[in-house]
């Protein structure tokens, strides 16, 4: 197999729109052949930690359901199944975000010590700048608080094991860090 990591160079990058989140680029880059893209696109988030961290996924444990939320997305036309997710904070490790979004979107209430760490994963390598950390919550606490009013959160439906496994291997309205969380805490769960 040949080295790829040159196999074609990035030349320059140009801001294009940028919000309190994300910075958007367009990237010029060109191949060993002479082909150009002047327009790669980048979203690159503006917080990022240790091994290029910018958010997190966290599928709770709570009275022997997993959790999840059904979530309308505008540009997907639909309703989506995620866990809690969000970005990362500056002066936080990837726990302490998880603990911090798994509350504020869902009510339950974990210490990070007690998160289960499913490694990362890259959203879209070919996009988005920046890795995601992937956690299992196993929770003890439910509070009275359900998803305040962020745009987009949905109700918090439990699944069974059997439910959540038929669920992530047949649905195709599932975000990929959500997809990959599940998978992932399947699979600790079986192992352990």
């Amino acid at each position: 197999m040949s080295d790829l990591s040159q196999s074609y160079a990035h030349r320059s990058r140009r801001l294009v729109a940028s919000n309190s989140r994300f910075n958007i680029f367009f990237d010029c880059i060109s191949s060993r052949t002479g082909d150009t893209i002047p327009d790669y696109l980048v979203v690159s988030p503006n917080v990022r930690i240790a091994d290029n961290i910018v958010g997190v996924c966290i599928l709770p444990y709570y009275a022997g359901k997993f959790w999840l939320m059904k979530g309308w997305r505008h540009h997907c036309d639909s309703f989506i199944w995620q866990a809690p997710a969000g970005f990362v904070e500056h002066g936080e490790n990837p726990a302490e975000s998880a603990a911090r979004e798994l509350y504020e979107e869902t009510g339950f209430l974990a210490h990070p010590s007690s998160l289960t760490s499913l490694g990362s994963l890259l959203p879209d390598a070919g996009l988005i700048d920046g890795r995601i950390a992937l956690f299992l919550s196993n929770c003890n606490t439910k509070t009275d608080t359900d998803n305040p009013l962020e745009i987009g959160l949905g109700k918090l439906i439990a699944f069974s094991r059997e439910e959540l496994s038929n669920m992530i291997l047949h649905s195709s309205d599932i975000g990929a860090s959500t997809l990959v969380t599940c998978f992932r805490s399947l699979a600790f769960l079986h192992t352990t």
